[in-house]
């Protein structure tokens, strides 16, 4: 069956909810054509055909009298999140608190490196992280929410999440141009406002080298 992907869904949270593993979905032949058009499956496009293959029941050999206990492959998945100060520096040992879908957890503090790794199941759609002692700065998460780098609005989200200041348009109005501008200027890159195929590759790759 086919699947029409709508916003905040990727190939992990649709797999999940029919039974099957992301790798079993995303690596099937007849999703050749999206894995052309869209390098990563946490980030597709509204709209996106995903093919979804039949779930083939499996069986196990178990003794009799016994508990056993079976575990879902891929689940949870993993969020991770660097944090950074102003000048681009970890915020290493930072405490943090992490509600994901209004479930609140234990305090925990980011790693050496400013991460916060935490498990998420395959279908959570937002998150809270309250940092400091006081709890009194917050970043909004939503999963499975970024589309497409190609896309203006991929650019805008990508932009916004490394800081620079960014409406949520969907398009390359006066002020995504200078948020561009200064986001080129910041990377050395030409000045032109433009989001080309060269800014887009270097905002892409800047924005997982802080967020992955």
């Amino acid at each position: 069956m086919r699947h029409t992907i709508v916003q905040g869904e990727s190939v992990a949270s649709v797999a999940f909810a029919h039974g099957l593993l992301p790798e079993t979905v995303w690596s099937h032949p007849e999703n050749a054509e999206l894995r052309k058009l869209r390098a990563d499956p946490y980030v597709l496009l509204p709209g996106d055909e995903l093919f979804l293959p039949q779930r083939e029941p499996k069986s196990v050999s178990a003794a009799t009298g016994r508990r056993h206990v079976f575990r879902r492959k891929r689940v949870p998945d993993v969020l991770r999140v660097q944090l950074r100060d102003v000048d681009g520096q970890p915020r290493a040992g930072l405490r943090y608190v992490l509600d994901v879908d209004g479930v609140r957890r234990p305090p925990r503090t980011t790693d050496a490196e400013g991460f916060v790794a935490e498990p998420v199941a395959p279908n959570a759609r937002r998150g809270v992280l309250c940092l400091g002692e006081d709890e009194s700065e917050r970043v909004e998460l939503h999963f499975g929410r970024l589309d497409p780098i190609s896309e203006i609005t991929g650019v805008q989200a990508r932009l916004q999440s490394l800081g620079f200041e960014v409406p949520e348009s969907g398009e390359l109005d006066a002020r995504t141009a200078l948020a561009i501008g200064r986001f080129q200027r910041a990377h050395k890159l030409p000045v032109t406002g433009e989001a080309d195929a060269v800014t887009r590759e270097r905002l892409d790759a800047i924005y997982r080298g802080s967020a992955a």
